[in-house]
């Protein structure tokens, strides 16, 4: 959760051959989606990752279950940000992606891809809307090209309850230990050697239907305040409490 100085992280590298100074280089001019401020160091010294440290999204949900979606399904109706309707699979996007899997592989890193989930509501609103097709071409799709990389999460309906979404877009630390889980039991998973499945398995079924863990050490560091809400106040209650104390 640290913000290393940027220029000191920059001299670091270079100095201990983590990070070569034509990729370097690279981060001030203009770039196409396979190069090196995309991925792991590039992103953090170009800081065009998702969050400049990697860190993680946000803190507990604060509101109503319900209203966690609001904001996505007025983005649904209207069509627009990452919903917009009547799309078509872009065959230079998919271009891209085979680039960025071959580069990693030639690398030596076994490339591991999922589809993001969904809230199961947010999946019935984007059915129910009609003009979100593409979705599944495109779920279909990656199956046939990426068949040993890909695995689908977009909707877990049935696996994960909705409560362990942070909102409309984002599921929380349970939903991902149950993805990380499901994909470390696939035959030939890159993460088989690396995930305790017998750990993650207890901590998902000690925490299912909640969007945070309290108890992680993260957590506790960073949001104490639900951290003893939590703790202090529903941890060997159902998940339902959970939700009506954190509003």
């Amino acid at each position: 959760m640290g913000e290393p100085p940027h220029h000191f992280l920059t001299y670091r590298l270079l100095l201990e051959g983590r990070f070569a100074i034509a990729d370097y280089a690279r981060l001030f001019s203009r770039q196409s989606a396979d190069d090196a401020d995309r991925i792991g160091l590039g992103a953090r010294l170009g800081t065009s990752g998702f969050a400049a440290d990697g860190s993680m999204y946000g803190a507990a949900p604060q509101s109503a279950l319900e209203a966690r979606w609001r904001e996505m399904f007025a983005r649904i109706a209207a069509g627009t940000d990452q919903f917009a309707k009547d799309c078509a699979v872009s065959e230079a996007a998919l271009d891209a992606l085979r680039l960025f899997v071959n580069r990693m592989e030639a690398a030596g890193s076994r490339v591991a891809l999922m589809l993001a989930p969904l809230p199961g509501a947010v999946i019935e609103r984007l059915q129910a809307e009609g003009r979100y097709a593409y979705l599944d071409e495109l779920r279909r799709i990656l199956a046939v090209r990426f068949p040993a990389q890909f695995a689908d999460f977009l909707d877990l309906r049935g696996v994960a309850p909705d409560s362990e979404f942070l909102d409309g877009m984002h599921g929380g630390e349970v939903t991902y230990m149950r993805i990380i889980l499901a994909m470390a039991r696939r035959p030939g998973s890159p993460l088989r050697d690396y995930v305790d499945e017998v750990g993650l398995k207890g901590q998902i079924d000690l925490w299912a239907g909640h969007a945070r863990i309290p108890t992680d050490p993260t957590n506790r560091r960073f949001f104490p305040e639900i951290t003893v809400d939590l703790i202090n106040g529903i941890q060997a209650r159902p998940y339902g409490p959970l939700v009506a104390m954190l509003n």
